[in-house]
């Protein structure tokens, strides 16, 4: 089997364990718990806590980045079959040790999972070819969304309506045993004899602050990156929470909310490529102002939603579910663009490092707990018919507004085409990537 059809079906089937856990079974498990807001968005803080941990100690990673690609593979695979035994014992702990291993769980796991990601790009250098892999990461996103997707309809049959943690036991024990089989297709890769380390390149000094400044110095880098973390900051204000609004005011199921969240990855992936077209055609001021015009819709609707007929309802969260993975993709697509291209060529991928947890981990980290407790805090607030969380789904559709004109306010860029630009990043660019991963801060 070929390098690329092994990592193909590798990183396919290894992704599953990530986007499920992600996509709404640990929060689904949380709550069974009896966690509340503020706990689950906790919990949704750790991945943005993790990112921002490793950014400051980047330079104490090992350059040996192959064996850190397999190692963080193995071990997660391994350590992700530790939920099983707290799975079978959970109902006979209390509570606060029960909710302590789950954040333990997730903060470990996404550890290596951070490693896992940082030393994929240069590992890919070494495996796919240069002309091929504007293709290779095409088809490698197609296939994610694919199996992805299908997971999710399987562990919503499998949840049911109201699942018990023997239910839970046998989702995690399908996600464990598909992860594991990752390290072993990719373990034909770590034999291969040309997959030698590269000689260590001598470490460039990265002066954090420089990054910093010349991200907020310039007009449109300051605007985009004003725009990204506002978006990061409403998004994680409220989405880590849409679930339990589904079930405790709507009264949904478990496995219909995983059944929702399937469908984002519909909405996503089969309108991916289209944004994607546009982007190329014009530009990312386009796609994002685009995009972003479903977004005070979706969330007005949300707002209202407790007035829809009962018989409806299900048709309109499949709807809006659909909607907010259209609206990803297209805020995916023009992010990437525009961020490399307001990135300065001399210090573009550092630059890249810092924009990217300035403007997404950082609100992140910030904005899920905080939202956890605004909402846990005002559980019985009530203005008029709007409850706390109709009053912050209106609060994002007044937002999103907001964020309508600070597009409008942005300058349309002398942007290549996507494609050209992605192919420039994974050429060249990784290498350059990993000089900054492996430079002290």
């Amino acid at each position: 089997m070929g390098s690329k059809k092994t990592l193909y079906i590798g990183q396919g089937l290894g992704s599953i364990f990530y986007n499920i856990t992600m996509g709404g079974v640990l929060t689904l498990l949380a709550m069974k718990i009896g966690a509340r807001e503020f706990l689950i968005g906790l919990l949704a803080a750790i991945p943005p806590l993790v990112g921002v941990i490793f950014l400051l100690f980047l330079h104490r990673f090992e350059t040996r980045y192959q064996r850190t690609f397999f190692f963080s593979d193995r071990f997660s695979a391994i350590f992700s079959f530790a939920i099983l035994p707290f799975l079978l014992v959970a109902t006979r702990i209390p509570f606060t040790l029960q909710i302590t291993c789950l954040i333990l769980f997730h903060f470990i796991l996404h550890t290596f999972y951070n490693l896992y990601t940082l030393s994929w790009f240069p590992m890919m250098v070494d495996l796919v070819p240069e002309k091929e892999r504007g293709d290779y990461f095409g088809r490698l996103r197609f296939i994610i969304l694919v199996v992805t997707f299908i997971a999710m309809k399987i562990s919503s049959e499998i949840l049911g309506d109201k699942p018990g943690f023997l239910a839970f036991f046998w989702v995690f024990l399908i996600l464990c045993i598909v992860q594991a089989t990752r390290p072993i297709i990719l373990l034909p890769l770590s034999r291969v004899s040309n997959l030698a380390e590269r000689t260590e390149q001598p470490r460039r000094k990265i002066k954090p602050m420089a990054v910093l400044w010349s991200i907020f110095s310039k007009r449109e880098s300051r605007l985009s990156t004003c725009y990204f973390m506002s978006l990061s900051f409403i998004g994680m204000l409220i989405g880590p929470f849409l679930i339990p609004f589904l079930m405790s005011v709507l009264g949904m199921s478990a496995a219909f909310c995983i059944f929702l969240s399937s469908m984002n990855v519909a909405g996503y992936g089969l309108t991916v490529m289209m944004w994607g077209r546009l982007n190329d055609l014009k530009g990312s001021r386009y796609v994002l102002f685009s995009s972003l015009l479903l977004a005070p819709l979706y969330w007005m609707t949300f707002c209202r939603i407790t007035t829809i007929p009962a018989p409806h309802l299900p048709h309109v969260l499949t709807g809006l579910y659909f909607i907010s993975g259209i609206v990803s993709a297209g805020q995916d697509m023009a992010k990437t663009t525009r961020r490399m291209t307001l990135a300065p060529a001399g210090t573009k991928f550092s630059w890249l490092g810092y924009a990217w947890t300035v403007d997404t981990q950082v609100p992140a980290l910030i904005a899920a707990p905080l939202g956890g407790f605004i909402l846990q805090k005002n559980s019985h607030l009530l203005v008029g018919s709007l409850g706390i969380y109709q009053i912050l789904f209106l609060g994002a559709a007044v937002i999103h507004l907001l964020l309508l004109l600070v597009i409008l306010a942005m300058k349309p860029l002398k942007e290549r085409p996507l494609g050209e630009i992605m192919k420039e990043t994974v050429s060249g660019g990784l290498l350059k990537f990993r000089d900054f991963v492996v430079s002290p801060p």
